[in-house]
């Protein structure tokens, strides 16, 4: 007897297309998802790469802003000397200082140009990473060698013994460093402590009076700030750019007035000066000085002996400062010393060396 046989049929073409056709369309949206998901991370990385090679590149310039703070801080920070660093790890700056008292320009709004107050460092530094590029800009100011310096003449010594004769005057308003008046006054005449008004009014003696004049009337006298002198007299000997060897000059000259440039001259002993001579910025003597010629001076001339001038025509524009182990402060004839804000943050900046400002702020690529 014939057993029935069960037979299998063969899907058709047909059957299999479709079945294909329904896996691609169950598998689409899953597909686009993956696709958009794709699409999103390889767009983050884009992003995240660029937001990590802006970083860098703030970073490099940074890097650059710093290391023209240490130049400043050294000394050896030069205007318009544009100089690159390579930092490794494809890391650059590029480093551009200007001083904005050489510049031609004028920076400060008050219709001069290049003048003392404008003596402070622009650097703008570009850092570089790959693709991207951030510019900073950072601002250092001269380092200050000199206390507050509020009077024409300041004696630290109480009792000095001052003697003004002839036409000599001690006064203190404020001239520019053109000569003209800037329209503020300061004291002729002050004392620090524990030197008192009292006293220093005392030591001035007749006619005397007439020849101090300035803020408050005549005499014009004032109280001081404290000086510290055992920290000032080492670091502008350390600073002095020129040491006088001789005890006596005839047409010394030290810094410069076209441009204004300013420098330090140090003289360890008493110092007596002849002729025509001239100078800007800081005359330390340590010593006793003597000006028997024509003396014009922009900035502060510093005394730790005595001081005299008998003969000749003395102008200091800034002020004098003597120290606390003087005895006399003489002076006659045509000798006139005049307080000058500006001449005295010229000398102020003789030292060379800047710091930075209220740190830095980004700036434009162009």
């Amino acid at each position: 007897m014939n057993q029935p046989t069960a037979t299998l049929s063969t899907p058709r073409r047909e059957d299999r297309g479709f079945v294909l056709v329904v896996l691609l369309i169950v598998m689409m949206p899953t597909m686009l998802l993956l696709g958009a998901f794709t699409s999103a991370m390889v767009q983050r990385t884009h992003e995240l790469s660029g937001l990590l090679e802006e970083e860098r590149a703030l970073l490099a310039a940074e890097s650059g802003v710093d290391d023209a703070i240490y130049k400043g801080l050294t000394g050896v920070l030069t205007h318009t000397a544009t100089y690159h660093l390579d930092l490794g790890s494809g890391m650059s700056c590029d480093v551009e200082p200007t001083n904005l008292q050489h510049d031609g320009k004028d920076n400060d709004g008050d219709h001069l140009i290049d003048e003392a107050d404008e003596n402070v460092y622009q650097v703008v530094v570009t850092g570089h990473y790959r693709n991207a590029a951030r510019k900073l800009a950072a601002y250092l100011g001269p380092v200050p060698l000199l206390p507050a310096i509020n009077s024409a003449v300041v004696v630290s010594k109480p009792g000095v013994n001052i003697g003004l004769a002839g036409s000599s005057q001690v006064s203190g308003r404020d001239l520019k460093l053109n000569g003209a008046f800037s329209g503020s006054l300061s004291p002729g005449l002050a004392t620090t402590p524990p030197g008192t008004v009292a006293g220093l009014d005392g030591q001035l003696t007749g006619s005397e009076r007439d020849h101090v004049v300035g803020a408050g009337g005549t005499p014009s006298l004032a109280l001081a700030p404290a000086i510290d002198w055992a920290t000032m007299v080492p670091q502008l000997q350390n600073a002095a750019g020129t040491v006088l060897a001789a005890n006596s000059y005839s047409n010394l000259h030290v810094g410069s007035t076209s441009p204004w440039t300013g420098a330090i001259a140090y003289r360890n002993g008493d110092l007596r000066i002849n002729g025509n001579s001239t100078g800007v910025g800081i005359l330390l003597v340590n010593g006793n000085l003597e000006v028997l010629g024509n003396l014009t001076w922009y900035g502060v001339v510093i005394v730790l002996g005595n001081f005299n001038n008998s003969s000749g025509s003395a102008h200091i524009v800034g002020s004098i400062l003597q120290g606390p182990n003087a005895s006399s402060f003489s002076a006659s004839g045509n000798f006139t010393v005049t307080y000058s804000a500006e001449a005295i943050a010229l000398a102020n900046a003789t030292s060379g060396r800047y710091v930075a400002l209220n740190g830095w702020q980004e700036i434009g690529l162009k």
